[in-house]
């Protein structure tokens, strides 16, 4: 697992009422890319401020733009979804983290909270699950 890079910029101001939640996607599928992008184009407390395709340039990214949350896919080839999240957990500690899969949420829950995770979601329910997931994480967003 690779360290953070070096970031020399000030630490990321904690999320307040008046300031938008500041997400990343993550995810190998264009099509979920795209879903997560449309449904938040328009969305009053969310802004997507990157989109990845893989692991390991969410981890670029994430180090660059210290998002509020990150939205991963589970599965993914090279640095999957549990591995962002306990990289996560260790170098980006107050950054929220959502797990996607195309599997049973239930069945997943405890493996991807021991990696970090503060929600699990199932892709086929995601335009319904994310946004109130990131509800419960970050209250209502005024």
């Amino acid at each position: 697992m690779s360290q953070a890079p070096e970031n020399t910029s000030p630490a990321r101001p904690e999320p307040t009422a008046r300031r938008r939640v500041r997400m990343v996607v993550v995810d190998n599928s264009t099509i979920i890319r795209l879903s997560v992008q449309r449904l938040f184009e328009a969305h009053a407390h969310v802004e997507l401020v990157g989109i990845a395709a893989d692991g390991a340039g969410a981890m670029e990214m994430i180090a660059t733009l210290r998002p509020d949350l990150v939205v991963t896919d589970l599965q993914m080839p090279g640095v999957n979804g549990l591995s962002l999240t306990r990289w996560l957990a260790e170098y980006y500690p107050a950054t929220r983290v959502i797990v996607m899969s195309a599997h049973d949420a239930h069945a997943l829950r405890e493996a991807c909270n021991d990696s970090g995770a503060h929600g699990v979601i199932e892709k086929s329910s995601l335009p319904i699950a994310l946004p109130r997931e990131i509800e419960r994480l970050f209250g209502e967003r005024d």
